[in-house]
Parts: C-alpha cells; sequence; structure tokens
C-alpha cells in the first residue's frame, strides 16, 4: 500500500514538472552549447532559462529576506550573452532569443528554481504554443561567453512552471 502511494504522488509531481531538457551548459565558452530534439507534453505555456548556485550562496536556498539587497550581485555573476531558436518539424523557426542575461533584456531572477539543487534560477516564457504531438529541434549557443559562469553550475531548462503571469 505504501508503495503504491509513492507510486501515486511520483506520477502526480511528475505530470505537474513537465521538464523536457535539464542539463548542465558551458557558459564560459562561445558558440553551440546545445542541440537537442523535444518534445512538450502540454499546449501550455513553458518557460526558459538557467538554474544556478550564486557563490555567495551557502546551501540549497536563497532566504527572501536577503534576495532584493543581493540580486545585483547574482546578475553579475551570471552575465552571458545567448540566442535560444527552437524549430517545428518542417524547420520552421518558432521561437528565437538572442540577448544577455539580464533583467533590461526581459529576464526574470528568481530565489529558488524547479531544481531542488538550485537555489536561483533566470527565466523567460516561450513565446509560441507547443504541440505535444511534435518534435521540436531546439538550439542554445553562447554567443557573449561569461567568464567564472561555470562556478555557479548552470543548467540550462525549459519546463512547464509552477505558475505564469
Amino acid at each position: 500500500m505504501k508503495r503504491a502511494i509513492l507510486l501515486l504522488g511520483s506520477l502526480l509531481l511528475v505530470s505537474c514538472f513537465d521538464t523536457p531538457v535539464k542539463t548542465s551548459v558551458d557558459l564560459e565558452r562561445g558558440g553551440l552549447s546545445l542541440e537537442r530534439d523535444i518534445r512538450f507534453r502540454y499546449s501550455e505555456r513553458y518557460s526558459y532559462g538557467f538554474a544556478f548556485r550564486p557563490t555567495f550562496i551557502a546551501g540549497d536556498s536563497w532566504h527572501i529576506a536577503r534576495f532584493r539587497s543581493e540580486e545585483p550581485r547574482a546578475w553579475q555573476e551570471l552575465c552571458p550573452s545567448v540566442e535560444l531558436v527552437i524549430k517545428d518539424p518542417t524547420g520552421e523557426v518558432v521561437l528565437t532569443d538572442a540577448s544577455r542575461i539580464a533583467s533590461e533584456e526581459g529576464w526574470t531572477m528568481t530565489n529558488g528554481s524547479q531544481d531542488a539543487e538550485s537555489p536561483a534560477s533566470v527565466y523567460k516564457f516561450i513565446t509560441f504554443t507547443p504541440d505535444p504531438q511534435r518534435r521540436y529541434r531546439l538550439t542554445l549557443r553562447v554567443t557573449q561567453p561569461c567568464p567564472g559562469a561555470n562556478a555557479l553550475e548552470p543548467r540550462f531548462f525549459i519546463q512547464r512552471p509552477i505558475s505564469g503571469p
């Protein structure tokens, strides 16, 4: 009985947190970082971004009381420019974004992530509605490397957020 409850709980958790991509990336070198076929499980809004560990955070959590005062330092530590392109099965580009990871470029920082190992993340929302029946081709390039960024243990993700705008 206990095992059945654990299995059911795991299935519910997996259905809530759809993550087509979650992988470590090298933000200190320019060029191709990731190329992968992905599938979205839902026709809903997804976010993409980077989970990371600011150098000044000890442990797995970034306390909300310190977040606003420490946020500028985290932006300075995670500063590469990236280009994300997602193509549908016909090769048509459905999403392209080339920007520096910065709040002025539309990125949002949080003091947490769906990745339990990361006390912070930056993200944007995708601008198309994915079709769960189709595969998409994702390409991530680092167009301006960020020295020291790999010490932050960055992990690129595309995920179905817990909540959205």
